[in-house]
């Protein structure tokens, strides 16, 4: 593709904004499992949730679950139970903890609710929700195949 379109490889992440999104969302990942906790660091993971918002605004639940990933990894849950407990008794530690994600949420909220509660940029009569059966057969299959994919691996790594 680059040899034979060398302009639609050079334009394409103006149009295509899945690139973009992913890698701001895979860099904050990165930051956010890895990375020491400090102002400087959250006001640049705050820049790159803004990026990633505001190239896809989807973005705000990759960067939720990217908080209770962290949450999940910093603490050693055994359950479900168990980490709601610890996160309705730790609220505010952890509002704390993830200013800039709560910041996002909040900007997210006031972009729906400045965008008559639409997600939608533009045309919102040409982006309505719909009901796409072909994605409700790739669903399916992903459903079906990336368990035993996984099993084998994990199967492969601890035998």
């Amino acid at each position: 593709m680059i040899y034979s379109m060398p302009l639609n490889f050079t334009f394409m992440f103006v149009f295509y904004t899945e690139t973009l999104a992913m890698t701001s969302v895979l860099i904050l990942y990165y930051r956010t499992i890895t990375i020491k906790h400090t102002f400087i660091g959250s006001l640049l993971n705050l820049a790159l949730g803004l990026l990633a918002l505001s190239v896809r605004q989807t973005n705000i639940m990759w960067l939720n679950y990217l908080a209770l990933v962290h949450v999940i990894k910093r603490e050693k849950f055994k359950g479900v139970w168990e980490l709601l407990r610890y996160c309705v008794r730790n609220i505010l530690t952890l509002i704390i903890y993830y200013w800039w994600i709560v910041v996002l949420d909040i900007m997210f909220i006031v972009f729906l609710y400045w965008n008559n509660w639409s997600i939608v940029l533009g045309h919102q009569e040409h982006h309505s929700m719909s009901l796409h059966l072909s994605q409700i057969c790739y669903l399916m299959l992903f459903t079906a195949l990336f368990p035993i994919i996984s099993l084998h691996e994990l199967k492969a790594n601890y035998t």
